[in-house]
């Protein structure tokens, strides 16, 4: 990959964006879904639907030559929409979405992240420093599609992504 440039999204990038995610999520490989739930998960990613998560949150895209390779979003202290096109997987294009998010949550002075995982990218999240926090199922129309959430401390914060969190209790010194 030459140059590739993590920048912010746009309202430009719309169509890109929800064409990218949608192929993603087609591809995801994890047998736990089935093609109804696929369906399901493709209508968050819609682009009416991206166009107000461009409006909510910090959306970034990883671009190469003018193709759209990767994106991430963060909001508030949830990362979301890391999906990478495939033919980009394995290159270490997720962990530097992330290292990126995360750098930018540190300038934001959050002290912690979480996420919502599939199963099958666990191990991944997990050699990037992120944790187990509980399991889940995510109810879309209706069908439920399964996940994990996730969370990791990104500075010193005392407690940060500790089950605290999951009862709704504020970790010492003030951390989001």
């Amino acid at each position: 990959m030459r140059n590739p440039s993590i920048i912010k999204a746009n309202q430009n990038d719309i169509k890109k964006i929800s064409r990218l995610i949608q192929e993603s999520i087609e591809n995801v490989g994890d047998p736990q879904y089935s093609k109804e739930q696929i369906e399901a998960w493709k209508t968050r990613y819609s682009e009416e639907k991206v166009e107000k998560k461009i409006g909510q949150e910090l959306m970034f895209k990883l671009e190469e030559e003018g193709e759209l390779i990767a994106t991430i979003s963060l909001h508030e202290s949830k990362v979301s929409a890391l999906y990478i096109r495939h033919n980009q997987k394995g290159k270490g294009i997720g962990t530097q979405m992330l290292k990126f998010i995360e750098q930018k949550a540190k300038e934001e002075k959050m002290k912690k992240l979480e996420l919502s995982s599939t199963p099958i990218a666990v191990h991944f999240y997990e050699k990037n420093g992120y944790r187990k926090i509980r399991d889940n199922k995510f109810q879309i129309a209706n069908t439920y599609l399964p996940q994990v959430i996730m969370g990791k401390e990104i500075t010193g914060c005392k407690d940060a992504g500790l089950p605290l969190d999951l009862l709704g209790l504020e970790p010492a010194g003030g951390c989001r």
